[in-house]
């Protein structure tokens, strides 16, 4: 499953409006098409591809001094529950120092494990008697890098990946290894890979490439940290996973 998520330079109005059908229901059908049109017009669109076909989208409202506004995050529903929508949002959490979005009480929860912050419920947000929940990511700095200023859920999840960069500056591990280890799915573990890889500073996270077990391809010049599916050269499905190791010279 191949996720493409772009900027649309000329976004449909009509195309969005008909979306949000398939996706919401009362009571959170809140937009008319003429207000769909002014949301469209003032906010930056960006499309969510599954292999090459629409599978969602996300506006963004640009408030200045670096804030993000979400104004819409849709994932179509025979995409769901898929690791999609958290994909999406780790993107997304690199485009801005601060984000806030309203959520529905359905959806509040993914995004609290994504690193949100709960500020307050609005009451009758969507509908009388339905309430929206306004939250806010703020990306970590250097200076938060002890855990101070964290929530609960943030804390955890910064130990988590702590005591993971002291099983890599042991040794080598690839991304099974991690996920057993730790005892998560494999995707997962390449989430908090890839926060590791950035956050190692003056430590260094290595990749000892992939490669193909058929006919010894290497593949030094991929850049995303999973498995590739299969070697371009002789089309081998049997594949050695890149390993990983924190550098401490």
């Amino acid at each position: 499953m191949e996720i493409t998520f772009r900027e649309e330079i000329n976004p449909d109005p009509d195309f969005y409006y008909r979306q949000q059908f398939k996706i919401y229901h009362e009571p959170y059908l809140i937009w008319d098409k003429e207000t769909w049109e002014a949301v469209i017009t003032a906010c930056n669109v960006y499309r969510i591809e599954i292999d090459g076909r629409y599978g969602g989208d996300v506006l963004l409202e640009d408030r200045g001094k670096g804030i993000k506004y979400i104004v819409d995050f849709s994932i179509s529903p025979e995409h769901q529950r898929k690791g999609i929508g958290k994909a999406v949002l780790e993107q997304i959490k690199t485009m801005a120092e601060k984000l806030t979005a309203v959520t529905r009480k359905e959806t509040l929860h993914f995004f609290l494990k994504s690193g949100f912050v709960l500020k307050r419920k609005v009451k009758n947000y969507y509908h009388s008697g339905v309430a929206g929940y306004y939250m806010i990511f703020e990306r970590r700095s250097d200076s938060l890098a002890d855990g101070k200023g964290q929530s609960p859920a943030q804390l955890e999840m910064l130990t988590l990946r702590k005591r993971m960069a002291k099983a890599l500056e042991k040794e080598s591990l690839d991304l099974r290894e991690i996920s057993k280890l730790f005892g998560m799915k494999e995707g997962e573990a390449l989430d908090h890979l890839k926060h590791i890889a950035k956050s190692t500073h003056p430590k260094r996270l290595t990749v000892e490439p992939a490669s193909c077990k058929h006919c010894g391809f290497s593949f030094k010049k991929r850049t995303r940290l999973n498995s590739p599916g299969r070697c371009p050269v002789c089309k081998s499905e049997h594949i050695s996973p890149p390993r990983f190791k924190i550098d401490n010279s």
